[in-house]
């Protein structure tokens, strides 16, 4: 007898393949605990009155592994309802993840667009799964580009020490040092 049962939730691509590089295949939610909890709130012993009504069309389905316990426990269906709960979650994060890798990203001097190709290709978003414009879009309405304090104290130290060289080689004044204020 297997360890687990799986059900199918249907879910937008990129979510399908945020959940399969992170959980597996099928997915295994006890690698990322909050979605887990989420998961299994969602889950019912039967279906709801709204299982019938169309609340969303998407493509790809994921199987997700129920552990006995929660089978037993919560349940083995999510209805439509839930999977749109379930979905909304989960691509909040999916989101906040590529919001904060580009905008960290873009905030060390790298153009948007290298930071969103870099994206796509080291975590598995691939066009096909979730388009540049789809991402860019998002990024310009909720990204935000953090000011890192270190790269501005980086960047001081280096001028400093360009202006102590330039100094000693007597290509600009002592005087003309000693005025530069270093933020």
């Amino acid at each position: 007898m297997a360890n687990h049962f799986t059900t199918k939730v249907h879910c937008k691509k990129y979510v399908k393949a945020f959940l399969e590089l992170n959980c597996g295949t099928p997915a295994d939610l006890s690698f990322l605990p909050e979605i887990k909890s989420e998961f299994t709130r969602c889950l019912s012993k039967k279906p709801s009155h709204r299982e019938k009504s169309e609340i969303a069309n998407w493509p790809d389905t994921i199987s997700i592994i129920i552990p006995h316990d929660d089978f037993y426990r919560y349940g083995w269906e999510i209805n439509r309802e839930k999977e749109m709960d379930f979905n909304r979650m989960v691509e909040q994060r999916v989101k906040f993840f590529m919001r904060q890798y580009v905008g960290h990203n873009h905030s060390l001097g790298i153009p948007v667009a290298v930071c969103i190709r870099e994206f796509q290709d080291r975590f598995g978003f691939a066009e096909p799964i979730w388009p540049f414009e789809s991402i860019k879009k998002d990024f310009d309405r909720n990204g935000k580009v953090p000011e890192l304090k270190t790269v501005k104290e980086l960047r001081n130290e280096i001028n400093k020490i360009l202006l102590d060289n330039l100094s000693d080689l007597g290509t600009i004044s002592r005087k003309l040092k000693k005025e530069q204020v270093y933020e």
